[in-house]
């Protein structure tokens, strides 16, 4: 899913049936805000392959499905595009502990994987 797919998921999630310059750019911006916080509090800022940050674009989050990550995205931007943003935080705090705990298991999953492959490979 690219950016304007996502946009125009997140118009509907707000009854926005209208298309204009200056509606599209506001929406573009509140996407462009939602990432990086998004992104760290569900944990999938940090790129331990490469360890180091990640730039924070729509390739981090698995947009192609339906996902809780997805999920938790549009609906951030539903909540900075009224200008509640603070109050998203509260009301999905449990959502985003169980993405972090998910992220979290599977990097440790995929950190075991990679010393397991390390530790049988013989120079």
């Amino acid at each position: 899913m690219d950016r304007a797919a996502l946009c125009q998921l997140a118009k509907r999630r707000l009854n926005i049936t209208w298309s204009d310059p200056e509606t599209d750019g506001r929406m573009e911006d509140t996407l462009q805000d939602a990432l990086p916080p998004l992104a760290d509090m569900v944990g999938l800022g940090y790129d331990c392959a490469a360890g180091e940050w990640m730039e924070y674009d729509l390739s981090i989050f698995n947009l192609d499905r339906p996902s809780r990550e997805r999920s938790l995205l549009v609906i951030y931007i539903s909540y900075l595009w009224e200008h509640q943003g603070h109050l998203f935080w509260a009301n999905y705090q449990e959502e985003i502990a169980a993405c972090r705990q998910a992220r979290a298991v599977a990097r440790a999953q995929w950190e075991e994987a990679t010393a397991d492959e390390s530790a049988g490979t013989v120079l």
